[in-house]
């Protein structure tokens, strides 16, 4: 079980348009990022600094000084938060899922 946010923190996260493209529609509903190499992951203690009800806003691009939100009236909010073994390294990964948050 993941942490639930009491007060909603924004995070920018660095996509590509096929990312943003896919999430826009709906077909795209959630993302992995590795856990810390060599740590094995306890909740609460190796947990991902993202809890469920932040915010996710998409990176456009990034200039030396500031970067640009895509869309960003439209942002997404964190459903759940959970841990996945990629088949192939058996790496443990967060699986962060996303769904859009509307005005």
């Amino acid at each position: 079980m993941a942490v639930i946010g009491s007060q909603p923190r924004t995070h920018l996260i660095d996509t590509d348009k096929n990312f943003r493209d896919l999430a826009k529609s709906g077909f795209l509903t959630d993302f992995r990022t590795p856990v810390a190499k060599g740590t094995y992951p306890k909740w609460g203690v190796d947990h991902p600094t993202m809890a469920i009800g932040d915010n996710l806003e998409f990176v456009t691009k990034h200039d030396a000084s500031r970067f640009v939100v895509f869309n960003k009236e439209h942002h997404y909010k964190i459903t759940n938060i959970t841990l996945e073994r990629d088949v192939d390294t058996h790496e443990w990964n967060w699986c962060i899922e996303f769904g859009s948050n509307k005005s």
